[in-house]
């Protein structure tokens, strides 16, 4: 007993020197976003990346997702992509680890497991969110059609499948561990008459996870825009059994667009004259709006500690709502009106993910309030424990406090009274889709942006297929389309049969 005591007053004092030091590391950080997102909306480029690149604490897979983004912006197709291409595959190096990672976690058996996610976002790493993924593959697609590598942006159409099933399993598990981690006391309190829902937060703007919007969404990773490019490339390389799931996707995501059941239907004619098209065959894909910068709200939980009651203060993070949402109708292409559908709302994805993720929030949240408390309730809870024989759904709440703790103190990343923020903040809010043909050659696209000024834009179109996009900002955008097919291998397309 008198050995457990010393053992959490040095925890807890290890702990608040954390708190302290972590605290002024918080304050820089969010004040660096508060930079980094200010400039990146006025489409000052050149800044953003200086921004990124002297402030960010570690190059991780956070940091290659935004100079990635930054450079394919800025370079668009005046210049090379491979900066932007380089650090966007380095995101995905990161993200093809974790995988394999959590894959071994997941054989070693659920006690691994469980330490491994109750643990997450303690850490320098940076874990992608799941609707990130398959932004991450669409972007690094987009980028090897602007380069004449239509190949490569099909194995990018594969790789978005393969993650969905990651992502699909990854969440299983964490429902089953926050489940596990519910059981039993820990530090007094009795997880079993805890409320680990959202609602149960005192305080918390329910309605901002909570709208029409977001209840609608099947889930937070599958995006119709995704799914919807997958086929168009396939499509435009002649596979039509590797198209047609694609756009099935995109219309159960999205049954409401015209344009993807017409793709549906259209697409074995389509592949069969593909050799005699003649027109371009344009895909647009524009993008517009600024997601939230999340932030780190405290409130406070109501728990039965002993015989008593108890507040807790926790932080929890919130998405705050959107102040800017311009939502783009149509374009003028050589003066035909082509009319935008709104395809993939970003934003409400990454609410519903919060959403789906806040009974993990909870329990590290409770779990650090009860570390932060002291030592004396976790030493009254393992004599109580030892004295009564049990152990059990205490112990394991007791172990997960120790997990979060030592990794609290051994990374010194977070801080113990700040929930992790940490998200991906050059996304836009909105993508829309319009699929339109048109007479290859030289062709003038005007649009207007959110500040209303109308842009004129020239690209070249080629016979067959092409894409598109377009990224508003505050007032200006930046445009980036494909070049015809340089890549003459078939390797690609037999590696994505199998």
């Amino acid at each position: 007993m008198k050995n457990n005591f010393k053992f959490f007053a040095k925890l807890f004092t290890c702990i608040t020197v954390l708190t302290l030091v972590s605290g002024c590391s918080v304050a820089v950080r969010k004040n660096k976003d508060d930079e980094l997102s200010d400039t990146f909306r006025k489409g000052d480029i050149p800044s953003a990346i200086d921004i990124v690149e002297t402030t960010s604490e570690k190059r991780n897979a956070l940091y290659s997702l935004e100079i990635g983004q930054l450079y394919r912006l800025r370079d668009g197709n005046n210049i090379s992509l491979s900066e932007s291409t380089k650090n966007l595959l380095e995101a995905d190096k990161y993200v093809e680890r974790w995988q394999i990672s959590f894959d071994e976690k997941l054989r070693s058996g659920a006690e691994s497991v469980s330490s491994y996610l109750i643990s997450e976002n303690f850490n320098s790493e940076y874990n992608l969110k799941n609707y990130e993924m398959g932004l991450l593959s669409q972007y690094l697609a987009i980028n090897h059609l602007a380069e004449g590598r239509w190949n490569d942006a099909m194995v990018e159409a594969n790789k978005m499948s393969k993650r969905e099933k990651f992502i699909e399993a990854m969440i299983e598990e964490k429902i089953a561990i926050a489940a596990k981690a519910s059981q039993g006391k820990a530090g007094g309190i009795d997880f079993n008459k805890a409320n680990n829902s959202i609602e149960s937060i005192s305080g918390y703007p329910v309605n901002l996870v909570t709208s029409k919007e977001v209840s609608d969404l099947k889930n937070s990773y599958q995006n119709a825009v995704t799914y919807y490019l997958s086929g168009f490339i396939y499509e435009s390389q002649g596979e039509t059994s590797l198209a047609a799931p694609g756009y099935r996707l995109a219309i159960e995501l999205n049954p409401k667009i015209k344009m993807f059941r017409d793709s549906l239907g259209n697409l074995d004619a389509n592949t069969r004259s593909l050799s005699q098209k003649k027109i371009a065959d344009t895909l647009f894909i524009i993008e517009s709006g600024f997601l939230p910068k999340m932030e780190s709200n405290k409130y406070v939980k109501f728990f039965d500690i002993g015989s008593s009651k108890k507040i807790l203060t926790m932080p929890y993070p919130v998405i705050p709502r959107a102040t800017e949402a311009f939502k783009p109708n149509s374009l003028q292409v050589n003066k035909k009106t082509i009319y935008l559908d709104l395809a993939a709302n970003i934003d409400a994805m990454a609410r519903r993910e919060l959403k789906d993720e806040m009974p993990n929030y909870i329990i590290r949240a409770t779990t650090r309030a009860i570390t932060a408390l002291g030592a004396q309730v976790l030493v009254d809870a393992a004599a109580n424990s030892k004295k009564s024989g049990g152990g059990g759904g205490g112990n394991a709440a007791a172990g997960i406090i120790g997990i979060i703790a030592s990794d609290a103190i051994a990374n010194g990343m977070q801080s113990l009274n700040v929930a992790n923020v940490s998200h991906w903040q050059t996304l836009p809010s909105y993508s829309f889709l319009a699929r339109t043909d048109l007479q290859p050659g030289k062709t003038t696209i005007q649009f207007a942006l959110p500040n209303g000024a109308i842009v004129n834009e020239e690209v070249v179109l080629n016979q067959g297929y092409n894409i598109i996009y377009i990224r508003m900002l505050r007032n200006k955008a930046k445009l980036i389309y494909s070049k015809p097919n340089q890549q003459q291998s078939t390797e690609i397309k037999l590696q994505n049969r199998n």
